[in-house]
């Protein structure tokens, strides 16, 4: 919670430092171009499909991850996570080559296990989990150090988490659903840096 706390009130003061500043919005680079680009939390690569100068609509494809786990008899569960986002930039304020943004996103991700049973039956799990909520931070324009064309994104994300879970034992099927609000329980938070490159 402390964790929470501190990354909240980094972000209030960085949005509070922009909004108080003089206005020099039309010393701003453009960004009319389409970029590409890619994000942490998770790792991603991305299209950013620009829809006005500073507005756009970004696509991200998580890279896919091997993940292997033990269930509750011991027997061992391996198999890949794939997903992606979909979200909605825009700025809520700009300023000469930095700006605030925000990014209402849908994220979403599948993962599909299988294994053996020590009994020699076959063990299967399939998660899907479903994260609307929001990115909002810092993009850096480049132009400032000579770098034409390129924005860095620092920022926080967070949301709500959907997640049905469906694991079958040889024929013996347990289906779970959960739902964990922001900042409660597991519901999603954390740290995210991209880089987008317009062209």
């Amino acid at each position: 919670m402390k964790l929470y706390m501190l990354a909240i009130t980094i972000l209030m003061l960085t949005a509070s430092a922009l909004i108080s500043a003089e206005d020099v919005t039309e010393e701003t680079p453009s960004r009319l171009a389409p970029a590409v680009g890619i994000s942490s939390s998770p790792l991603s690569v991305g299209y950013k499909l620009t829809i006005a100068d500073h507005y756009g609509i970004d696509f991200l494809a998580h890279i896919p991850v091997i993940e292997t786990q033990k269930v509750e008899d011991g027997e061992e569960l391996s198999g890949l996570r794939i997903g992606g986002l979909v979200g909605y930039s825009f700025p809520m304020r700009l300023e000469e080559n930095i700006g605030f943004f925000m990014r209402p996103q849908f994220d979403f991700n599948y993962l599909m296990q299988s294994g053996e049973s020590s009994g020699g039956g076959d063990l299967s799990r399939n998660v899907l989990t479903i994260r609307p909520g929001v990115f909002a931070g810092i993009e850096v324009f480049l132009e400032e150090i000579g770098i034409p064309d390129v924005n860095v994104q620092m920022g926080i994300t967070a949301g709500s988490e959907f997640m049905s879970e469906n694991l079958d034992y040889g024929g013996a099927e347990v289906k779970t659903t959960s739902f964990n609000g922001p900042f409660i329980d597991k519901g999603y938070f954390g740290a995210t840096l991209g880089i987008w490159w317009f062209f």
